[in-house]
């Protein structure tokens, strides 16, 4: 059998398709992808075959199922935002199979996916034992269909949950999608005892934002175009976290800090996709989002990030002795005359965090940072930040004694005291701030 001239160069021109399909990051950056539009089919849930809206498909949620059960229902409502329909989702306490609705969208890795809803309560609450996903959700797949992160959650982003009644308001978020995502499933769901109405489901990928950026040796910079930071701002931040760096001997960080720099509140909430300012933060990536031009407590916390996790007692001491240079505040001043009014009570009574969290933050924040600036200055820095490496993941007292007397060959309690005689025989020299 002779192929002909013509199917041979369409076979070739296939294969050439293929292939160059195929090539990882530079192929997702041509996929053809729409931005700024709603990627959702039948959003509104007009249209219907049968018991299924169109565009949607109807899965057991089987990650979080019983094998046996009431499934929940899912069907058309007349209750709706706008057009005729809405999608409707009843569930009851003793409801254990729930049936959500999917689409597939394509998506590019490392822009941000907007979802949003109109949404609708009635009666709606959690139940003992239940999940509580109410609202739309995404989950970032591979061009395989695999799960590109390892949450060991159902979702990989979801709109704020709600319970009781309300009529009809829209949520919405900004997630950005992770590496190696070649799709998301979007979806609307309901785990809850009572009903929820979705109108208006949207998807939307934004187009990168074409920030500035400048590099230092621990911070990157970023400012929006004709936004830059004020003159001056950059070299001070850089300076005082450069120099925190420095005290500590710390050399480099695995990963640099984000510092976006936002100029006005409606920047921040058009990005961010929120409705009010707030400071933003994400530690896992360093990040901070904010409208200071400078700010040192969250980018000095960022900047001890890869020292680990100790009681946060010993973790905000070493960043408030860091930050007291910069700022000029003297915590052996305030811990003396808090000592003097007995208001300090025994550290070890503070290593658990819900017990600092719990106690008098003005009282006990400088205690530990005197403390921990005593402890340098009586046994060295390094000492100290080997010690506040080897405390990560420790939250109770008695493993952080037995590591204190590892370390420092004393105990913990008895340097507790020998610190509070020091404190009550320091003569604090000059003037100083309140705590910064």
């Amino acid at each position: 059998m002779f192929l002909s001239k013509k199917v041979i160069i369409c076979v070739l021109f296939v294969i050439l398709a293929i292939s160059l399909g195929c090539g990882g990051s530079d192929s997702t950056k041509e996929r053809d992808v729409s931005f700024g539009v709603n990627l959702i089919k039948n959003p509104s849930f007009e249209e219907w075959t049968d018991s299924v809206p169109d565009g949607w498909k109807a899965r057991m949620i089987g990650e979080i199922s019983s094998k046996d059960g009431t499934a929940n229902r899912v069907k058309k409502s007349s209750v709706s935002k706008s057009g005729n329909y809405s999608c409707y989702i009843w569930g009851h306490d003793t409801t254990n199979k729930w049936i959500g609705l999917v689409q597939l969208i394509p998506v590019i890795e490392g822009h941000d996916l907007i979802l949003s809803s109109d949404i609708k309560t009635e009666s709606l609450r959690k139940k003992t034992g239940h999940n509580a996903y109410s609202n739309v959700f995404a989950r970032f797949l591979d061009q395989d269909g695999n799960r590109v992160t390892e949450r060991k959650r159902f979702t990989d982003a979801v709109l704020s949950r709600f319970a009781g009644t309300k009529d009809w308001f829209r949520d919405k978020k900004k997630v950005t999608v992770p590496p190696g995502s070649h799709f998301a499933e979007v979806g609307v769901l309901s785990t809850m005892s009572g009903v929820i109405y979705f109108d208006n489901v949207e998807a939307v990928l934004r187009e990168e934002i074409p920030w500035k950026t400048k590099d230092t040796k621990y911070i990157t910079f970023y400012h929006l175009p004709g936004h830059p930071f004020p003159e001056g701002a950059v070299e001070k931040e850089t300076d005082a976290i450069e120099d925190y760096a420095k005290r500590i001997d710390l050399g480099e960080i695995d990963g640099k800090i984000h510092y976006y720099y936002y100029p006005n509140e409606e920047e921040f909430k058009r990005i961010n996709v929120v409705d009010n300012y707030f400071q933003g933060v994400k530690w896992e990536r360093k990040e901070i989002h904010t409208m200071k031009e400078n700010e040192d407590l969250v980018v000095t916390h960022m900047l001890l990030y890869d020292l680990g996790f100790p009681p946060l007692g010993l973790a905000k001491g070493l960043v408030f002795y860091l930050r007291s240079f910069k700022h000029g505040w003297n915590p052996h001043k305030e811990a003396k005359e808090d000592l003097i009014k007995k208001k300090i009570e025994p550290l070890h009574k503070t290593i658990p965090e819900t017990k600092l969290k719990n106690s008098d933050l003005s009282t006990t924040i400088p205690a530990w940072t005197s403390f921990c600036t005593y402890l340098m200055n009586q046994y060295g820095t390094e000492k100290f930040v080997e010690f506040y490496r080897e405390a990560d993941g420790i939250n109770d007292e008695a493993s952080f004694s037995e590591l204190f007397k590892k370390t420092y060959k004393r105990d913990f309690k008895k340097v507790d005291m020998d610190w509070r005689l020091w404190i009550m025989r320091y003569k604090p020299k000059g003037e100083s701030v309140p705590m910064p």
